[in-house]
C-alpha cells in the first residue's frame, strides 16, 4: 500500500495491455461493421484498412507507451543497486 501512495508502483503498464485488447476488439467490430454495412466501395475499404492496420497501429502506440515505464524500471532497479 504504501509504494502505491507513493507512486512506486506503476498501473499504467497493465492499464495499457488491457486498453489495447479492449481496442483492438473494438477496432475489428467497427471495422467488419463498416465492410458489411458500407454502401459504396471505398467504405467497405476503409473498413477492411481498420481491420487489418488498426489493431497493429495501436499494439505499436502501446509498446511505446510501456517503454517508457520499463526504463523507468531499469533505471530504479539501477538505482537501488548502487545504493547497496
Amino acid at each position: 500500500m504504501k509504494d502505491w501512495i507513493q507512486f512506486r508502483t506503476m498501473w499504467t503498464p497493465t492499464l495499457i495491455q488491457m486498453v489495447f485488447i479492449i481496442g483492438s476488439v473494438v477496432l475489428v467490430f467497427l471495422g467488419v461493421r463498416e465492410m458489411i454495412e458500407g454502401d459504396e466501395r471505398s467504405e467497405r475499404l476503409i473498413g477492411l484498412a481498420v481491420v487489418l492496420l488498426g489493431p497493429p497501429l495501436l499494439r505499436i502506440l502501446s509498446e511505446w507507451i510501456v517503454v517508457v515505464f520499463k526504463i523507468h524500471q531499469a533505471l530504479e532497479h539501477l538505482r537501488d543497486e548502487m545504493a547497496d
